[in-house]
């Protein structure tokens, strides 16, 4: 799941919140039958932000089996 393309082309913009990220993440892996390595856009946070991001995409049942953390 690309940030890019998640995110209304505008990844680094802050327009798409964490949650939304996650969701997205849900709603496309319940499409596919294939894993899903998801984008997550926390390239300008801090360990605190990370730490939220990573309990997000868990809090929603492992929809995706990798999220992409960049530095």
């Amino acid at each position: 799941m690309p940030g890019y393309g998640t995110s209304l082309g505008l990844p680094d913009a802050g327009l798409a919140t964490v949650t939304e990220m996650a969701l997205n993440a849900k709603m496309m892996a319940s499409a596919v039958c294939v894993s899903v390595i998801a984008a997550t856009n926390m390239g300008d946070s801090n360990a605190m932000d990370t730490v939220r991001c990573a309990e997000e995409f868990i809090r929603l049942g492992g929809s995706a089996a990798v999220i992409w953390l960049e530095d």
